[in-house]
């Protein structure tokens, strides 16, 4: 006798020495009595009745088994052909609902039914311990000798019935022993039989979403899974694609209480017949599901997974009116509809009930006119906008003033969605800082002033939010207004330069005085009529500058910049560009640029592209010296030119080095007046030649005498032999 059937005899024996009754024991529980090795049993049982799934999944079925008896097992490994026929997907899926949904649908006085204890041992069927024991020895069934007894065959007759269907599986009555059996389980079974015409994917759907629907349902979960299953297989014989979706993914959505006649959204136009009374808001919501698979089978996927959780957000009227919404956006794009799904949980979530209508009645605004208006595309591109950012502008709005930031919406959106987007994503912050007039007045100078100009209008908007929205508490209204109103000129001018300005005017407001200011505006926009690179350049340069050099400089540098500017709007935005160190000099220094302009526009770009740098190791008349000497030089051979003034030419690099290599009269002319002294015994001023009325650069060595005084030039060259 092998060891497993010593263990069941001795259990059979201490149990009746303990004075068990056969008939109205209680039925011990199979872990508790097969302790040491049911593990290995149940697993080879499992198997020899399963065999296609993976170790791991019989391993885990195990594990849930285990709570269960003999009789319980049978009915649990016997579900018939249907399931024990498929592929290994479908079984391993049947195991792992099995017990869940044996045990959802089990009464509660079933645990306490009687069995014959004497009757345990003949649970497993012949065929089961042989498939187990050639599992384990590798011997065939014909090398088994064991003999069936008379109640292993009575139980395998009645197994063979139950399949064939003789015989219901709710109760096995063989005289002095009843088996009471689970016959909701039973009725799980056939609606599973129902399922397994399908694809292997929807029946492996159905098994996946039957506890869900089970678990929540409770007593009224088979009735609603048998319809939901109809449902199921009517969409099948349209679209075996959409039905996989629709057995995966509705579960948690048709266990919601919402769906009942009163909440069908009666806009949709759907066909879904299951033969089968109720759930007719469900099938209303499935049509919509429909109409996204026919588009994209992901969004289907998408719409199904947020559905629950919007049914449990909003209201009958709510529902209905949110997805005829969503109905009208699929007319204009479907991936329109499907932002509005990704959103709608966190957006509802964050709008207190009594608000929630305010959003859908302006969401309709925006997608409902496309079934009066087609040609208002503009609006329904801008929806998932105003959906996402409803609730941070009911954040600080009342009703009437939602309703004023929707109407301002709607205005932009007439003209441009793209600028009635950024406007929706941008203005809920403003709002933290702004009254909604003020708003009003900050998008009224956008649709007054450039609503003829598209790309104007639209940078306009992006800008000025964008640029304005670190700064907004820090300024005034009076400064918002001023520096909208010479964006909204900038934009006009040039919409390639509005988001350098809008950056960093407000910066400069702080920088400047109000004359200084307007000069610094007025520059920016005439650079800004030449080139958008130049225009948004001067702008961020000069404010660099400007927080580097001392404020008393700054009016001196702006003025010196106009010439500059009413010359060629390149050299103004090439003198910010390059500001020198030396700003004492800046004067002269822009003059030797307009000299130089005066003979070749990019000889001077090139000048100050590079002779700033020059500064740090000429003085201001050095750095005339050796720009004269350019123009001289590109006058007998022009082609020398820029790369003279672009420090890349030999005779170039030469003289400044011949420059460099003397020293400023002002850092020796004391030792020169002593050394004068010495020679003369007359005690002599030592003056610079520029001191001099009408005073040129000659590079002459001869000083001038008046006096007592003599005058040098500014550097003293190292003497040549």
């Amino acid at each position: 006798m092998s060891s497993y059937t010593e263990k069941q005899d001795k259990l059979s024996r201490k149990s009746a020495g303990e004075g068990y009754r056969e008939i109205n024991a209680e039925k011990p529980r199979f872990q508790e009595e097969f302790r040491g090795y049911f593990k290995e049993d149940l697993y080879e049982l499992i198997r020899s009745n399963f065999p296609k799934p993976d170790a791991e999944d019989i391993s885990r079925a195990a594990g849930q088994f285990a709570e269960f008896d003999r009789a319980e097992l049978n009915i649990l490994l016997h579900p018939g052909k249907f399931i024990t026929k498929k592929g290994k997907r479908v079984q391993a899926a049947y195991l792992k609902a099995a017990p869940a949904i044996y045990k959802l649908t089990e009464p509660p006085e079933s645990r306490k039914a009687l069995i014959s204890q004497k009757n345990w041992q003949y649970q497993i069927s012949q065929q089961e311990q042989s498939q187990i024991y050639q599992n384990r020895t590798g011997k065939t069934k014909n090398q088994i000798n064991q003999t069936k007894t008379e109640p292993e065959k009575i139980e395998q007759t009645d197994q063979d019935q139950i399949k064939q269907g003789k015989i219901g599986p709710e109760k096995i009555d063989r005289g002095e022993e009843k088996v009471q059996i689970n016959p909701e389980f039973s009725k799980w079974l056939s609606i599973a039989s129902k399922a397994s015409e399908l694809s292997f994917s929807c029946f492996e759907g159905f098994f996946n979403s039957s506890p869900v629907i089970l678990e929540k349902k409770g007593p009224e979960g088979l009735p609603l899974l048998e319809k939901w299953t109809e449902i199921g297989i009517s969409l099948a014989e349209k679209s075996n694609q959409f039905a996989i979706i629709y057995f995966n993914h509705t579960a948690n959505a048709v266990v919601s209480d919402k769906f009942s006649a009163d909440s069908a959204p009666t806009s949709f136009s759907g066909d879904v017949s299951s033969g089968s009374a109720g759930l007719e808001g469900f099938r209303e919501f499935i049509s919509l599901g429909e109409k996204f698979s026919g588009l994209n089978a992901r969004l289907a996927e998408v719409y199904f997974e947020h559905l629950p959780g919007m049914l449990d957000l909003l209201s009958h009227e709510g529902l209905r009116l949110f997805y005829s919404i969503t109905d009208s956006l699929l007319k204009f794009r479907w991936e329109i509809a499907a932002d509005i799904f990704d959103e709608a949980k966190d957006v509802f979530s964050a709008i207190p009930p009594p608000r929630q209508k305010e959003l859908l009645t302006a969401l309709n605004k925006f997608a409902g006119c496309m079934e009066t208006f087609p040609s208002c595309s503009d609006r329904a591109a801008a929806a998932p906008a105003l959906f996402k950012n409803a609730p941070a502008a009911m954040a600080n709005l009342d009703s009437r003033g939602f309703e004023a930031w929707v109407s301002i919406a709607e205005e932009i959106t007439d003209i441009s969605s793209d600028a009635a987007v950024t406007f929706l994503n941008r203005s809920p912050g403003a709002l933290r800082y702004l009254k909604i007039n003020e708003l009003r007045q900050w998008a009224e100078k956008g649709i007054t002033l450039l609503s003829f100009e598209k790309q104007a209008f639209e940078s306009f908007y992006e800008s000025s939010f964008k640029g304005l929205e670190k700064h907004l508490q820090s300024l005034n209204s009076e400064e918002r207004n001023l520096l909208l109103d010479i964006g909204a000129e900038i934009a006009l001018i040039n919409p390639g330069c509005t988001g350098s300005y809008f950056e960093n005017s407000p910066p400069a407001l702080r920088l400047l005085s109000g004359s200084e200011f307007k000069t610094w505006a007025d520059t920016g926009t005439g650079i800004s009529k030449g080139s958008s690179s130049s225009g948004s350049d001067y702008f961020k340069n000069s404010v660099t500058s400007f927080r580097k050099i001392p404020a008393s400089y700054h009016a001196e540098i702006l003025e010196t910049a106009e010439p500059l500017l009413e010359k060629d709007w390149l050299l103004a935005g090439k003198f910010f560009e390059n500001l020198p160190s030396k700003i004492g000099d800046i004067r002269k220094w822009a003059d030797i640029g307009t000299k130089i302009y005066d003979t070749d526009r990019n000889l001077s770009v090139d000048y100050f592209t590079y002779s700033a740098l020059l500064l740090s190791e000429l003085d201001i008349y050095e750095l005339e010296e050796w720009a004269l000497k350019g123009l001289e030089i590109f006058k007998n051979n022009a082609s020398l030119g820029r790369p003279y003034f672009s420090l890349k030419s030999r005779s170039s690099n030469d003289f400044i080095d011949e420059l460099t290599g003397g020293v400023a009269l002002k850092n020796v002319a004391n030792i020169l007046r002593y050394y004068a002294m010495g020679l003369s015994g007359t005690s002599f001023n030592i003056r610079s030649k520029k001191e001099l009325p009408g005073y040129t650069i000659t590079g002459s060595v001869n000083p001038i005498i008046s006096g007592r005084t003599i005058f040098l030039e500014p550097g003293i060259k190292k003497f040549q032999g």
